[in-house]
């Protein structure tokens, strides 16, 4: 299931899951997610959550939404995207992938109805993706998170030990299945021969240029890409 993440001083304060319908967030206590900060409208922003699509709209028409330090009307949001309204920073993620597990000794409790009021903040066991300085790629593994720093011009993803990344729950042993190429800043996904679903965001492709956030899938096993851009 996806969830909103909320941040405020890089600590991870609150989550609320994500169910089809529509989401006001904002200082009002009337907000669906109320956002403490004199830096938050009262009435922020609407989160249109639909058939997974989820857009995020400005409604104070002052303050507005941040994302990569620029101001915008209108985002859509995918797994990993970070927005900042005011001093909060809210980030979508889907529930066992990516950076960082939302399970933890004592997680916050989130009201099961009413508004989603922000708790005491805490330190999460991880720094959250959009904190890190390399780009890479995250994904469970038997319960475990593992990450890959995509410090070199290309590495291969597959389930065979001739791959520069090893995906043991891609599939049986094959040669690799997919490449991640460092392109003038910019990061490419490309399949590698006929044998192996490859997708991202969960549509075929051949090739394709990746930004933050993106669900990579090889051979069915999901990662996220994670680039601060």
């Amino acid at each position: 299931m996806f969830q909103l993440e909320i941040f405020r001083d890089r600590s991870l304060v609150a989550t609320q899951p994500l169910r089809p319908g529509e989401l006001t967030i904002g200082r009002d206590p009337t907000c669906d997610i109320v956002l403490d900060d004199p830096l938050v409208s009262r009435q922020h922003a609407r989160l249109h959550v639909g058939d997974g699509e989820f857009v995020m709209e400005d409604v104070s028409h002052k303050n507005g939404i941040v994302i990569r330090e620029r101001k915008v009307e209108r985002v859509v949001l995918h797994h990993g995207t970070t927005v900042r309204l005011g001093g909060h920073h809210l980030r979508l993620c889907l529930g066992g992938i990516g950076l960082p597990s939302t399970c933890c000794a004592e997680p916050p409790v989130v009201p099961s109805d009413g508004p989603t009021v922000v708790l005491p903040a805490y330190t999460p066991s991880v720094a959250p993706s959009w904190s890190l300085r390399d780009p890479c790629l995250s994904w469970k593994e038997r319960g475990a998170e593992r990450v890959v720093v995509l410090d070199a011009r290309r590495r291969t993803l597959g389930p065979g030990r001739d791959a520069d990344v090893v995906l043991p729950l891609c599939g049986p042993p094959s040669p690799p299945l997919a490449a991640v190429e460092s392109r003038r800043g910019r990061f490419a996904l490309t399949r590698l021969g006929p044998r192996g679903s490859v997708q991202v965001n969960e549509r075929p492709i051949d090739q394709r240029l990746l930004a933050d956030g993106d669900l990579v899938s090889v051979g069915g096993q999901v990662l996220a890409f994670h680039c601060r851009g």
